[in-house]
This record gives structure tokens, sequence and C-alpha cells, in this order.
């Protein structure tokens, strides 16, 4: 039962990710339509969210269909998803987690927000490991996203207070 509840779990997580970036895709493409063009030597700033939003969306459907084809295959007769399974505990929280995201983005940052994130997220999904273990990797992780993103897509992101500590020292 605890599968089949991790399975239900991954079909609403992979919907809502699908969504919102089918919805972010289509929001990015009308506010930007001259981005389409890129020169010979840079990226478009377009680029970047569809290559990123392209990705999430084709990840997302694996998932979605790798939990279906499990769900399908488990099935036992007379056995039906009951509307708690749908929203159990861990898919609010993780849809809190995004929200929170998306607003700490705005206002400490990218690189704050991003640390905050995989914290509080990996700690929801495995509540076994220890503190110390997650922030380390959380760190290392953000690190890794800022470098990669910065030098190969050449993002520049919002910085709140990254920019306040800056001018302080």
């Amino acid at each position: 039962m605890k599968e089949r509840t991790q399975k239900i779990y991954e079909v609403i997580v992979s919907l809502f990710l699908i969504a919102a970036s089918i919805f972010m895709l289509l929001s990015a493409n009308e506010s930007s339509k001259t981005a389409w063009t890129t020169t010979t030597n840079e990226l478009s700033t377009w680029w970047f969210p569809r290559v990123i939003l392209s990705v999430m969306i084709v990840m997302s459907a694996g998932v979605l269909f790798i939990a279906l084809r499990w769900l399908y295959r488990h099935r036992k007769d007379g056995q039906k998803a009951g509307l708690w399974d749908m929203f159990h505990k861990k898919s609010v929280l993780t849809f809190l987690c995004m929200t929170g995201y998306a607003v700490l983005w705005r206002v400490a940052g990218f690189s704050i927000g991003t640390f905050v994130y995989f914290i509080t997220q990996t700690k929801l999904l495995d509540p076994s490991r220890s503190l110390k273990q997650i922030a380390v990797a959380s760190l290392l992780f953000t690190a890794l996203l800022m470098v990669v993103f910065s030098s190969m897509f050449r993002v520049s992101f919002n910085e709140p207070v990254l920019d306040i500590i800056r001018k302080l020292f």
C-alpha cells in the first residue's frame, strides 16, 4: 500500500509540473515574441526557459507514464484510490514548498531560495537523512546550478539579499 501511495503522489506531482511548465512556456512565449531570434555567438534569453521547461515537461511525462503503468499493473479488483490518496500530506507539502520557493526566489534571490528549497524538499521526501548531509548536498547543488546557468546560459539571477551583503562589505 505504501508503494501505491508513492505512485499516486508521483502522478499528482507530475501532472502539476506538466501543467505549470506548459503554462510558463506559453506565458514566456507570449511575453517575448521578439526573443526568438539569436545571434551566432549567444543564446537568446528566451532559450533558457524554453529548454528548462521543455526538459521538465519531458521528464514529468516520463515519471507520469511509469507511475500510471505501475498503478495499472498493480491494481486490485475493487480497489480504487480514495480522495484522500490524491491529496495526502506529502502532495500538499510539496505544492507548498514549490510556492514558497517561488516567493523566496523573489524575496531572497535564486541562491538562497534554491538552497532553502532543496533542504526543505529533501527532508520532506526523505526524513531519515541528516540535516547536515542535506545542507552540504544542497549547497553543492546550488553552487553547481549557479555556475552552469550563469556561464552556459549567461543568466543573471536576482540576488537581493546577496546584493545587500555585498554593499555592506
